[in-house]
């Protein structure tokens, strides 16, 4: 379990019933009446929350991926659309970047811009981790902490990394300054990280959901003591 989840507000219930951390939160229902946790971008197209909402337990809603000057950099085109529907139709959310860093200062600029655009609904933050950038080498968790150190600046919301198991375990990420870890194995085998217990799994990325057109990725919450996933 993660500490510092501890010394956040009870208003962030619904945080701790997403991801199954944070002994000591009650954890609420919610409001929305499905049972799956979906994570979703502009490559869903035009999502129908009226349906999704019964489908969807939460949904984690993309914002941007890497900064000006990267390769693929973007701000997702549906990212506000997404939360309000989300927000209107009862669906908790949070919401993710993909970093693509590159230096400790691009690092802080990429938490600031992601802070910036998301939306003021959100229940928690994620950091999307699964690219080093040519010649990162191993300065890759410098960037992760410049990153967390500023979002810690800019908000008491709950803040996740999301990496995929091999990565994280190849590149010894460390999760333990976050307050929870988010893990992609598409595999029948829950996923395993060294030095670290995985609060949430992506385990699809060809799920189906109300609503949406085509795949959507994934999820399940690993830990059965706090809430039923």
């Amino acid at each position: 379990m993660h500490k510092t989840l501890h010394k956040l507000g009870a208003g962030l219930a619904v945080f701790a019933a997403a991801l199954a951390v944070g002994v000591g939160l009650n954890a609420t229902t919610a409001s929305a009446a499905g049972t799956k946790v979906a994570d979703i971008s502009q490559y869903q197209g035009n999502i129908n929350w009226s349906k999704a909402s019964k489908d969807l337990k939460y949904a984690i809603i993309r914002v941007q991926h890497g900064s000006i000057g990267d390769p693929g950099y973007i701000v997702d085109t549906k990212s506000n659309v997404n939360a309000n529907g989300a927000y209107k139709n009862g669906v908790p959310f949070g919401q993710y970047m993909f970093a693509e860093f590159t230096s400790v200062k691009d690092a802080q600029q990429e938490a600031k811009d992601f802070y910036k655009r998301s939306n003021s609904h959100t229940k928690f933050f994620a950091l999307d981790e699964e690219k080093r950038m040519p010649g990162a080498k191993s300065s890759e968790q410098t960037y992760v902490n410049a990153w967390l150190k500023t979002m810690r600046s800019l908000t008491d919301k709950p803040l996740v990394m999301y990496s995929g198991e091999w990565y994280a375990n190849s590149n010894k990420l460390d999760f333990s300054k976050f307050d929870g870890t988010w893990i992609a194995k598409y595999s029948s085998t829950k996923p395993s990280v060294s030095g670290t217990s995985v609060d949430l799994w992506q385990y699809s990325s060809k799920g189906r959901v109300s609503g949406i057109s085509g795949n959507v990725d994934l999820n399940k919450v690993l830990n059965s003591s706090v809430v039923n996933s």
